[in-house]
């Protein structure tokens, strides 16, 4: 007996999206992305990134690339968001003080504890410290220095979108 085969008489309906999904698919399809910032000066108020279009969840980490001085300086992470209107502190405050080239810096935990690390390396532990992830609305990412300062800092941003209007560039 011969084997047949045979067409279905039907078609696919055209399936069309709405906008909303179409952004919801290529936000997921473009995953993590990253950023930097290589002059992040210890100058007052600096801004580090600009968050548009729409929010993100982030991850902040930085490297110092220029010796910081003896200058008493307190260092701390901020935002400044656009609705509402405010700016709003995200981390401890810590000395930026006699921080040598290579010393690495992280926000840990649920307080977002500023961590120095001379040593330049960390272990990232999941468990017990993982860095801070922070839901970012539209607005600008700061480190804000109590004091101008010789030093500079490479600031690095790794964030997901939450949307596919979702742009972070350094400030």
């Amino acid at each position: 007996m011969p084997l047949v085969t045979t067409q279905p008489n039907f078609s696919l309906p055209d399936f069309t999206f709405p906008d909303v999904y179409a952004a919801q698919l290529l936000a997921s399809a473009a995953g993590e992305r990253s950023v930097v910032k290589t002059d992040g000066a210890l100058n007052g108020a600096q801004n580090l990134f600009t968050i548009a279009g729409a929010p993100c969840i982030a991850r902040l980490s930085g490297i110092v690339t220029t010796d910081t001085g003896a200058t008493a300086c307190n260092g701390q992470l901020r935002i400044t968001t656009v609705t509402p209107a405010a700016t709003t502190n995200l981390s401890t405050a810590a000395s930026m003080a006699n921080k040598a080239a290579g010393t690495s810096i992280r926000f840990v935990g649920a307080t977002g504890a500023l961590t120095l690390t001379t040593a330049g390396v960390a272990m990232i532990d999941p468990v017990l410290t993982d860095d801070c992830r922070f839901l970012l609305p539209i607005g600008t990412f700061i480190f804000n220095s109590t004091a101008a300062d010789s030093g500079v800092i490479a600031w690095y941003l790794e964030y997901t979108p939450l949307s596919s209007d979702c742009v972070v560039t350094p400030a």
